[in-house]
């Protein structure tokens, strides 16, 4: 005799394109203060992602070809800095609403990134960058915190999505 619960599972697949906003902060490592704060810079972010679950509870791996940077103001005008990066997002996905065609979610999770390529544009000149010389870090990890709305439509679902990404 065996007694257990049974949930159907439902899997679905897809892609995403969305923008990133990013900026970046730099701690002196002797004293802790903030030595290097930056303004926002857009950047392209592509994503695959599938999704499985119940209706309650979902896991969302994705793949994410995402341009992460900062602009800084200079004395001779300004710098922006571009870093694409191979990120591995692997999110869970809880439903805390559900009205009329319409599902709110939270979600966190881990996210692992690989850096592929950099550029730092200044007066007119652009340059490739050079992680280790420069600092930057190849290997990327970070939490990401969130919320989504998915409304169905005729054509599909349409998901809004909005995520902050605590950089470790």
């Amino acid at each position: 005799m065996s007694i257990g619960l049974s949930q159907t599972l439902h899997a679905q697949v897809g892609f995403r394109l969305g923008a990133h906003l990013g900026t970046a902060r730099a701690k002196s490592q002797s004293s802790g203060f903030i030595v290097f704060d930056t303004g926002t810079k857009i950047g392209l972010s592509f994503t695959f992602f599938a999704e499985t679950g119940n209706e309650k509870v979902k896991f969302q791996p994705e793949l994410n070809y995402i341009q992460k940077g900062y602009t800084t103001r200079q004395f001779n005008g300004s710098a922006r800095n571009t870093i694409t990066y191979l990120d591995v997002p692997l999110l869970v996905k809880v439903n805390v609403a559900h009205g009329n065609n319409t599902t709110f979610y939270l979600l966190s999770g881990i996210t692992p990134g690989y850096g592929l390529s950099g550029r730092g544009k200044a007066n007119g000149q652009t340059d490739k960058l050079d992680w280790d010389r420069e600092g930057f870090r190849r290997f990327d990890f970070g939490i990401p915190l969130g919320a989504s709305v998915n409304m169905a439509s005729p054509i599909g679902a349409l998901v809004l999505d909005a995520r902050y990404h605590f950089g470790i």
